[in-house]
């Protein structure tokens, strides 16, 4: 399973995408039209829409739209970007303030998450 969570000031989700639904996802990519910078915020914005539902109380249930933007941002930070900027593995999208304005692209693997108890998630 593959992995892409996001940090919203405070709020932590995971959108864990089946292999699955990721094989048929990424053996379709390569005839998705669009625009990668563009297609990454439009992917990255959607997710944010379940992390401010669940800000104000929803109950952030993950919908076929949000799996295949996940699956989107996790295939175009591994495989679509030059080398210099592609992640190798799981992805972390962080948004510190919770604004959209700051946004950091990372590999989960790069941090350390801690649960609400105080444990290591790892």
């Amino acid at each position: 399973m593959k992995r892409v969570v996001y940090y919203h000031a405070g709020l932590v989700a995971d959108f864990g995408i089946p292999d699955e639904l990721y094989v048929a996802f990424a053996e379709r990519a390569g005839s998705i039209p669009g625009v990668p910078g563009a297609d990454l915020e439009k992917a990255r914005k959607v997710l944010e829409r379940v992390m401010r539902a669940a800000s104000a109380g929803g109950d952030g249930k993950v919908s076929e739209n949000e799996a295949l933007a996940a699956c989107y941002i996790w295939h175009h930070l591994n495989n679509t970007i030059e080398e210099d900027g592609r992640i190798e593995g799981d992805v972390l999208i962080a948004d510190e303030e919770g604004d959209g304005e700051n946004i950091t692209f990372m590999p989960l693997a790069d941090v350390d998450l801690v649960e609400a108890d105080g444990t290591d998630e790892g």
